[in-house]
């Protein structure tokens, strides 16, 4: 995967996954690449943008996780996603959480 991140990335996406996983664990989150992101890399184009998934971390996961990667986050939603911004990287985070409904 490494060698499609660096063919299908720039410097500073690049750059921000490498800082990802130290600043992660100084956050206490679990935060994986996820979505068209993926898919993208896979089929050999590069990505518009990209998607995170964060779970742990306490009550912020992802206020904890732009702290650690000395970013900010820009905006939230009442969805538990929010946009951060660090190295000069905009991405969306969605934190995980579990659903259930009492009909489809």
């Amino acid at each position: 995967m490494s060698t499609i991140l660096d063919r299908r990335l720039g410097r500073a996406h690049r750059s921000l996954l490498r800082r990802m996983p130290d600043a992660a664990a100084r956050s206490g989150v679990s935060v994986h690449l996820v979505g068209g992101a993926v898919r993208d890399m896979l089929l050999g184009l590069t990505p518009a943008e990209l998607d995170m998934a964060a779970s742990g971390g306490g009550e912020d996961p992802v206020g904890g996780l732009a702290q650690a990667l000395g970013g900010a986050v820009i905006s939230r939603s009442q969805f538990g996603t929010a946009r951060l911004e660090a190295a000069g990287v905009e991405f969306d985070v969605a934190r995980t959480r579990r659903e259930t409904y009492a009909r489809p």
